[in-house]
């Protein structure tokens, strides 16, 4: 077996794993079938394999296999696409319907005037309900609670209350 020879079968033994029309030992067994099928045609002598009766696929039913099975893949991968865009138009249409379902109760509850005694009471319990702030470090209570972000002076927060400067 020369160069080329090994070059046909190594591309013949890819082709048929790519399509998947072999394993390994499969492949290499068909692929060398074929290419000493392509040398027993150049020369007329008859091999033990001839002898045996054992049949080789010739280039063009090889095509074949590998075209329908190409074909019928890219069908499968059809298909499943067609099962999935359905499934997606399908649960998009109900998510469209229960968007317009929750549009129509919100425009009938904002178009409904509020009844304006609960509101009221509503409104009113939540402020009874808030905690008191807690009492501040200097325990003056009639101060007003300032913001973080407020109007601080530099005497208003002793230095020693931030920087412990080691002592606790």
């Amino acid at each position: 077996m020369d160069v080329n020879q090994t070059i046909k079968i190594n591309q013949l033994v890819k082709e048929f794993k790519k399509h998947g029309i072999a394993t390994d030992e499969e492949a290499i067994k068909k692929a060398s079938n074929i290419v000493e099928r392509d040398v027993l045609k150049s020369e007329p002598q008859k091999t033990e394999q001839s002898k045996t009766g054992e049949q080789t696929m010739d280039d063009q039913s090889i095509m074949n296999i590998i075209n329908r099975k190409v074909f019928y893949q890219a069908e499968q991968t059809e298909k499943k696409m067609k099962e999935e865009m359905d499934k997606v138009r399908a649960e998009m249409s109900t998510l469209t319907n229960e968007i317009k379902n929750l549009k129509n109760a919100v425009n009938t509850l904002a178009s409904r005037p509020a009844p304006q005694t609960s509101g009221q009471q509503t409104l009113q319990q939540p402020q009874q309900a808030e905690p008191q702030p807690p009492k501040s470090k200097r325990g003056v209570d009639n101060e007003p609670v300032k913001p973080r972000t407020g109007d601080y002076k530099p005497g208003d927060v002793d230095i020693n209350d931030i920087f412990n400067y080691g002592k606790k």
